[in-house]
């Protein structure tokens, strides 16, 4: 199966569609997601979810089918196809993939580089030039545990190394990243 991706912007929609679709999402999540104060976070919440939604029609999978389990670290899985998925949020947009792999994915604007911040995500073979590369830096090791699944752990433990060939790892990994606009989305897939 090809991977699943979408990517939209909380504008995009009305607030007509915000409140029909919470009524769609499934009941734990709806619950959660009604506790939410701040109504632009509530909107990416809702719009993962429907982006979720929107891509199993794509292969077929009705939303109300899909059973999900969590595991010991809360990480969302589905438990009665052999599919993986994750979704993330910055700003306006939410995203979500599918894919046959376990997979993990974050969003980030570019951002200034955090020096402070370096110094806790980056070892000395992770060369960071521009605060661009910060932005992929961070997003790849944000989605590295999102696909693991393990809470943030320690981020020098897995190292990206940004080349004139793409981008490489010291783990068994595939790696995406996209430029969008002012964002970066980093894509991590199991490559077993």
């Amino acid at each position: 199966m090809e991977d699943l991706i979408n990517i939209k912007n909380i504008h995009d929609y009305d607030d007509k569609f915000y409140n029909d679709f919470l009524n769609t999402i499934k009941d734990e999540k709806k619950e959660k997601i009604k506790k939410v104060i701040k109504e632009d976070e509530k909107k990416r919440k809702i719009l993962g979810e429907y982006l979720f939604y929107d891509l199993l029609k794509e292969i077929d999978i009705d939303y109300n089918d899909v059973l999900i389990k969590y595991n010991e670290h809360g990480k969302p899985l589905i438990d009665n196809y052999d599919i993986y998925y994750n979704i993330s949020h910055k700003d306006d947009y939410s995203v979500c993939i599918i894919s046959s792999k376990k997979v993990g994915i974050d969003i980030e604007k570019i951002k200034e580089t955090d020096n402070k911040v370096l110094r806790f995500i980056a070892t000395e073979k992770e060369n960071i030039k521009s605060d661009e590369d910060y932005t992929f830096l961070y997003t790849l090791k944000e989605a590295y545990y999102k696909m693991i699944g393990t809470g943030l752990g320690n981020f020098k433990d897995i190292e990206f190394y940004i080349t004139n060939e793409g981008i490489k790892s010291n783990k068994n990994i595939e790696i995406k990243s996209i430029k969008n606009d002012d964002y970066i989305i980093s894509i991590i897939k199991d490559a077993c």
